[in-house]
């Protein structure tokens, strides 16, 4: 079932055709039914529609998360809806080159966020290479302290012994 308005149904996917050679402006598998984990018990209105974000900091928190949920249905649907209407001739290369842009910026801030991520994952490694082998130092010097308070007791056992039996000898 379609929407006249908002394209096609929740169920189906679309691919958008890139307007240039490379993939990394090829969306493919949109599912809108990913920006609806969250359902709403009920409407809480709205003031211009899902895209007016105007006076969000006086909604409560169901109120700003079914606003931003519209947000995201609304880019999601739209999204789609251009796929669509690209597929069916309807929109020119030079046309869909906004919502193209617009995906390559999210790719791009996702890009940058994997990068700082994966920055600080190769640097906890280092921190925990470190302690590994500051931990292994230790143990070596905790293990050589023991082997060698164990020789000492062994000679002062020793050392007692040849004491005892000397003074029972005399």
């Amino acid at each position: 079932m379609e929407d006249e308005e908002r394209g096609p149904s929740k169920e189906m996917a679309y691919t958008l055709t890139p307007y240039k050679t490379t993939d990394l402006f090829t969306v493919t598998r949109l599912r809108p039914s990913m920006f609806e984990q969250y359902r709403p018990h009920h409407s809480y209105g709205s003031s211009g529609g899902a895209l007016s974000l105007t006076g969000l900091e006086t909604m409560t928190s169901a109120e700003k998360t079914a606003r931003i949920l519209a947000v995201a249905n609304d880019m999601a649907a739209s999204i789609i809806y251009i796929a669509k209407q690209a597929e069916a001739g309807n929109l020119t290369n030079s046309q869909t080159i906004p919502i193209y842009n617009f995906i390559d910026s999210i790719l791009a801030l996702e890009r940058g966020q994997k990068k700082s991520l994966m920055s600080e994952l190769e640097q906890q490694d280092s921190r925990i290479a470190l302690m590994e082998k500051q931990h292994r130092k230790d143990i070596e010097e905790l293990t050589r302290c023991a082997m060698e308070t164990v020789s000492r007791m062994k000679a002062r056992i020793e050392q007692l012994e040849k004491t005892k039996t000397a003074s029972e000898t005399i």
